[in-house]
């Protein structure tokens, strides 16, 4: 919240200096209040409203321009500016540091290996546990009067990349819908709506199912299946794996630089005694 406040006064205060400083003869001025000005190249424009609701638009921003601008003059009367400058300059420098900080990790980090991710799964596999049934294979909905069914019938079920091609022709030629799932996973119940809710299967791995109802026919060979609270894939877990693995190493990297930092100028600090006497470490 307070990030969200200051940015919001910086950015007032960005816009209320700005326009003070723009070079006024080149600008037409539509209304003043106090030492503040609004221009007509700061007006709203939106052509698809008629001349009525483009008027209301206008007057509505206006308004809103002014209060705004007597809220802002108020609050400089009222407002500690000594604190608000504190506050500025902490967040002044909050924002470059955290800026810096991801510009070293672009910088000097690589994303994990397929190696280390791979021996994180091995040694923590158990923590990754399914939240969802998720499933690979083939799905196909065809119209029940599209010719040679048989054809795409069998090269759904005897499944192999040299039939892909017959089986994209098919489904254009007969305005069908295939979907191929069979290098990644998909949750069950994303794939169950594109069932009729009047068909209910059970799904199990290396299976065929053929469905239909009064218009379509729908085909799906279930290459793999696996259950909710089953150890995900590695195929399936490997994006956690990678930021959790990303995520660590930041932290690492931000942690050493930091202290190697802290090392390599420790001998120019300099402490004070209470009576303000210098003491060189």
């Amino acid at each position: 919240m307070f990030k969200t406040f200051l940015s919001t006064f910086l950015i007032a205060s960005f816009v209320f200096s700005t326009c003070q400083k723009q070079n006024e003869s080149f600008r037409t001025p539509v209304l003043k209040i106090n030492n503040q000005y609004l221009y007509e190249d700061e007006l709203p424009k939106n052509q698809h409203l008629n001349n009525e609701d483009s008027i209301a638009m206008v007057e509505k921003f206006e308004k809103n321009w002014v209060i705004d601008a007597l809220m802002y003059e108020h609050a400089l009367k009222n407002v500690d500016q000594k604190s608000i400058d504190l506050l500025v300059e902490e967040y002044r420098k909050s924002l470059i540091v955290q800026n810096y900080k991801q510009l070293l990790i672009n910088q000097r980090l690589k994303d994990p290996s397929e190696e280390e991710i791979s021996d994180y799964y091995e040694k923590y596999s158990s923590q990754f546990l399914l939240e969802d049934d998720i499933v690979k294979g083939i799905f196909v909905k065809v119209p029940k009067k599209a010719d040679k069914l048989r054809k795409m019938r069998k090269w759904v079920e005897e499944f192999s990349v040299e039939n892909i091609e017959n089986m994209e022709n098919y489904s254009v030629k007969n305005y069908g819908t295939l979907d191929f799932f069979t290098e990644y996973w998909v949750f069950e119940r994303e794939l169950m709506k594109q069932l009729p809710t009047t068909i209910d299967i059970k799904l199990t791995p290396n299976k065929f199912f053929e469905m239909e109802d009064s218009v379509y026919v729908y085909m799906l060979n279930v290459l793999d299946y696996r259950k909710i609270g089953e150890i995900e894939p590695l195929d399936f877990a490997q994006d956690k794996i990678k930021n959790l693995l990303l995520n660590k190493q930041k932290i690492e990297f931000i942690r050493q630089f930091e202290e190697e930092l802290y090392q390599q100028f420790k001998k120019d600090i300099m402490y004070f005694t209470s009576n303000k006497e210098e003491v060189e470490q």
